[in-house]
C-alpha cells in the first residue's frame, strides 16, 4: 500500500493493490483519508500522519494479517519537489 500525500495540492490518497482492495472497502480508506485531513485542516499534520499509519496498519492486520516476515520495498519517506 501507499499513502501518497500531495501538500501543495491538498490531496491525500491510499492506494493498495487489488488483494488488500479485496479484503478492505473503499469506505474503510475513504474515512481514513478524511480524518487524515481533518487533522491537517486544524494544523495537527504530524498527528494525521500517525493517525493514518496505525489506522492503515490495523485494518491490514485484521484483515490481510502476514503469513510471514518479508519486506518488498524500502520503508522511507520520500519527498517530491
Amino acid at each position: 500500500m501507499l499513502i501518497f500525500v500531495s501538500e501543495a495540492e491538498r490531496y491525500v490518497e491510499i492506494l493498495v493493490d487489488r488483494g488488500i482492495s479485496a479484503r478492505i472497502s473503499d469506505e474503510t480508506w475513504q474515512s481514513i483519508v478524511a480524518t487524515f485531513t481533518q487533522r491537517v485542516k486544524a494544523g495537527e499534520t504530524l498527528r494525521a500522519f500517525l493517525e493514518c499509519i496505525d489506522a492503515c496498519g490495523e485494518h491490514l492486520k485484521e484483515q490481510v494479517p502476514a503469513t510471514h516476515e518479508r519486506n518488498e520495498l524500502p520503508n522511507h519517506l520520500i519527498v517530491l519537489d
